[in-house]
């Protein structure tokens, strides 16, 4: 008996292209993987090309063969970065096989599910969450129907309600054979978790987020809080440990703590199960108060292997964090710092700026709270001050429209959009942004958040003097034409400045 065969393909994320020389540990595509082991649990041959990996002539080569194939449906994962190679691989599909049903589905076309089915390369849309609704659709395209009506479907311009969300405990382990594990697993050092090269994969232990930020996903598209329970979670890990010879997961929730029951259950299992495991995972951080993240829990999750716990800190300013609805205060944001050191856990802050009604002042209590966070924590990372962008739905997103901002009203004009970009990231750069006046200011800062570290030492005040010389004194003169200018030429001699100062190697 023939296997009905699909494929799936998770696009290039902007102009990312590892190439097959390449040594860097990838990031494993979760949610084609999450469709793709739930349709092989019910008996289809799956394959998954992860565009991101490979040249642009392999991947055109991979496509012919698998469309030459016949494959039930083509389906692709589309984040709005994603967008323009999703649309390049969507039309070369259809010139190869114009019968062959392309399917997106994702957090773009949950977003906007009337809007990208309509575009001529794209045949259905699978809105929301997509084990389900990609299991019978397969199984209705196999008996040639093509069901407009069928919930989390949107064709043509209509969109059918969202299927109901399952229980995640129902759902089949991640089937990571499914993708060619030498580029995930290493030879490379895996973020954070060790200095060395290790046996790294990224994991899920739950989706969506119950909490209110005006700037997320999940809150637009009302995405609540879904987890595996603790044994549930805990025999996965078990099997992806025995069966995939790992040292070490990065636990990919959005809020994995959102239930301290839940997390005391994993702990106590750890230990009982005897996992040793390196891992880390993302925290909020008003979860650090006496009733549950002290430094005496933050130290038993050590115990069990935590390394990193990553945090959204977002802003140093409390009226801005009030503005995001992001419930924190930056007070809490300096607790989760000393409990972190206490317990020696490495804390990572991602930030914002550009976030319409923000002061520049507001943007610099960033870098003011860094600061404090590294006298407290020598150990804290920031990622970067990344440049708000501004989802459909919500007051932040009218607030947006009313500033000006103008919205792609097609496919093709969201993949130009991403063309426009200057570092093609797919979205709004912070030119496109109508409500920041000085653009060389944010991209600055933006750009150069990654470069600062914690010291101890007299030196810190030093750096964090140098810091606020450096991006004061750009942004007064940024304006000028040729400062500008010659600012810009001299961007690789100023990053090594800044990552001299702020890492402890000035002299």
């Amino acid at each position: 008996m023939l296997v009905p065969k699909v494929v799936l393909i998770s696009p290039r994320v902007g102009a990312c292209r590892l190439g097959h020389q390449s040594t860097d540990a990838a990031r494993e595509p979760l949610g084609v993987l999450a469709v793709g082991s739930y349709l092989k649990h019910h008996g289809y041959q799956v394959q998954i090309l992860d565009a991101n990996l490979y040249s642009d002539d392999y991947v055109r080569t991979e496509v012919e063969r698998l469309v030459a194939a016949k494959p039930v449906f083509v389906g692709l994962s589309v984040m709005t970065a994603q967008l323009p190679h999703a649309l390049e691989i969507s039309k070369l599909v259809k010139h190869l096989d114009s019968t062959v049903i392309v399917v997106w589905g994702g957090i773009h076309p949950t977003l906007f599910p009337a809007q990208t089915s309509l575009d001529p390369h794209v045949d259905l849309i699978v809105h929301g969450p997509g084990e389900a609704t990609s299991l019978e659709l397969a199984k209705k395209l196999q008996d040639g129907e093509v069901d407009s009506n069928m919930k989390g479907i949107a064709h043509k311009g209509k969109a059918a309600p969202t299927r109901e969300r399952e229980d995640l405990d129902t759902l089949p382990f991640f089937d990571y054979g499914l993708v060619d594990l030498k580029w995930y697993l290493g030879p490379a050092p895996h973020y954070l978790l060790s200095e060395q090269p290790i046996r790294a994969l990224n994991v899920l232990s739950s989706r969506g987020c119950p909490w209110r930020c005006g700037f997320c996903i999940n809150y637009v598209t009302k995405n609540r809080w879904r987890a595996l329970s603790a044994e549930r979670f805990l025999d996965e890990i078990e099997y992806q440990v025995k069966t995939h010879a790992l040292e070490a997961v990065r636990i990919m929730d959005e809020d994995f703590f959102v239930s301290k029951k839940r997390v005391t259950g994993i702990i106590e299992g750890m230990h009982s199960r005897n996992l040793h495991l390196i891992w880390g995972t993302n925290v909020r951080a008003n979860y650090f108060n006496d009733e549950y993240i002290t430094a005496e829990y933050a130290r038993s999750l050590a115990d069990v292997g935590v390394k990193f716990l990553s945090l959204g800190a977002e802003s140093g300013s409390d009226r801005v964090l009030q503005m995001l609805h992001k419930d924190i205060t930056t007070e809490q944001i300096l607790r989760s710092a000393r409990v972190c050191a206490e317990a020696g856990i490495i804390p990572v802050y991602s930030w914002m700026i550009g976030i319409p009604g923000q002061t520049k002042s507001e943007m610099r209590t960033n870098i003011d709270l860094m600061n404090e966070i590294n006298a407290v924590c020598p150990s804290a990372l920031h990622t970067t001050n990344w440049i708000f962008r501004p989802f459909p739905g919500g007051d932040l997103y009218e607030t947006c429209k009313q500033m000006g901002l103008q919205e792609p009203s097609s496919v093709e004009e969201w993949a130009q959009l991403g063309v426009d970009q200057e570092q093609n990231t797919g979205f709004y750069s912070a030119a496109k942004l109508p409500w920041i006046e000085d653009v060389g200011f944010v991209e600055f800062v933006s750009e150069f958040t990654p470069s600062i570290r914690s010291t101890t030492g007299p030196r810190q005040s030093v750096r964090g003097f140098a810091l606020s010389v450096i991006v004061r004194f750009l942004h007064k003169i940024w304006d000028w034409p040729i400062v500008g200018w010659l600012a810009q030429k001299t961007g690789s001699w100023l990053r090594m400045t800044f990552v001299k100062m702020t890492s402890g190697k000035a002299n």
